[in-house]
């Protein structure tokens, strides 16, 4: 915002000033100036226009440093989410190798026990092959003689030589093979791993690949992660920029302010001690309003007594008149009280009169001065009107 927005034209002020107290000394006996009043309040109007177009602005910039903010705030849990999408992926990662790995130890075990199952029942049938083959062997060799008296035999003895002869290399090569299979399950068992039964390669080939990509994951998101700190930092820069801008402008418009607000207290400052001096002016005059007051009424309450009383002679007077009609014509002397009672009557009246005329003056008296302390109050309150809207 352009200083010369802000600024302030201070002889305007002063202007203002000068005649608001010209006005407050002409205002005790003077009418109002409807001119300089509008003057005045042109003055205001502008000042409230400023104060007020400083207020938008001020706010404006306030919704604009709410924006960045949010901005930064939803960048750092950008940040923060990528952040927990690389620890994710690297504990899946680690998870699924885990996984794997488990995987594959299980289907070597199964393998394992596989082998070794069918070996067992392999050696257990060459074992009971061999036990059916001596059973039959001792069973054939108790159906012959042990002689060789008869030529009969002979052909037959030939062929069971011949047989048994088969029979024991069948049975060196069961054992033959039953030792080799020994020895490769004791290999197997000693060895402690399956590079040499399984081949490895395109597992660890899978594994390379698998480290690669998500090598080059990690780097892209990296890469990505410090892109997004460089914004966080430029948007940084920018807030703090702002914010010290902001702190000048304020530091300004409090200046102005306060030049404001000294002008107006001490504006405020007279108007009081001239309204101190009113009120004074008029609990004096309300006292002298009420000791006329109270003496217009007791006045009114004697005179109404003494009409009474004379309303009251004059009736017995009449009376009497009524009853002696011999006596219709008074006495000179009755004629005299008589004709002293109306002037007095009369003159009770006309003091009468004279105190309700000063009653009256005083009470218009009194209605001016509450008119004057209404009208200061007025434009009390209206020249304090400008520091509300002033408040930041």
């Amino acid at each position: 915002m352009r200083r010369s927005f802000i600024s302030i034209h201070f002889s305007e002020i002063d202007e203002i000033r000068d005649r608001l107290n010209y006005r407050n000394r002409e205002m005790s006996g003077k009418p109002n100036n409807p001119v300089l009043n509008r003057q005045i309040q042109a003055f205001q109007f502008k000042i409230q226009q400023s104060l007020t177009l400083l207020d938008e602005e001020i706010e404006r910039l306030a919704n604009r440093l709410t924006i960045i903010k949010s901005s930064i705030f939803e960048s750092r849990q950008q940040i923060e989410t990528l952040s927990q999408k690389i620890e994710d992926t690297k504990e899946s990662n680690k998870s699924e190798s885990r996984k794997r790995r488990a995987e594959f130890d299980i289907l070597i075990s199964r393998k394992k026990a596989s082998h070794h199952s069918q070996l067992q029942s392999l050696q257990n049938s060459f074992l009971q092959e061999i036990a059916n083959l001596q059973i039959d062997f001792e069973s054939q060799l108790q159906k012959y003689p042990n002689g060789k008296s008869s030529n009969r035999f002979t052909s037959s003895l030939a062929q069971i030589d011949e047989e048994i002869e088969k029979t024991k290399i069948k049975i060196e090569t069961y054992r033959t093979k039953t030792v080799e299979l020994r020895k490769e399950n004791e290999t197997l068992q000693n060895s402690g791993n399956i590079e040499n039964v399984i081949d490895l390669a395109p597992i660890e080939h899978l594994q390379k690949t698998i480290e690669q990509r998500q090598k080059e994951r990690y780097d892209n998101l990296i890469l990505s992660r410090e892109k997004l700190q460089q914004c966080v930092e430029m948007l940084e820069n920018m807030v703090s920029l702002h914010s010290q801008e902001v702190n000048e402008k304020q530091i300004e418009f409090k200046t102005i302010e306060e030049k404001y607000n000294n002008e107006l207290n001490k504006l405020h400052e007279k108007q009081e001690m001239k309204v101190l001096l009113l009120n004074g002016h008029l609990k004096e005059a309300e006292k002298r309003t009420k000791s006329l007051s109270k003496a217009a009424h007791h006045l009114e309450v004697t005179n109404q007594k003494q009409m009474r009383e004379t309303v009251c002679d004059l009736d017995k007077i009449k009376q009497k008149s009524f009853e002696n009609p011999d006596d219709l014509l008074p006495e000179k002397n009755d004629r005299d009280v008589l004709i002293a009672l109306r002037k007095e009557v009369h003159g009770m009246k006309r003091e009468m009169k004279q105190k309700e005329f000063l009653l009256e003056n005083a009470q218009n008296e009194n209605f001016e001065l509450k008119r004057e302390i209404w009208r200061l109050k007025h434009e009390l309150k209206f020249s304090n009107s400008p520091i509300k809207g002033t408040q930041f």
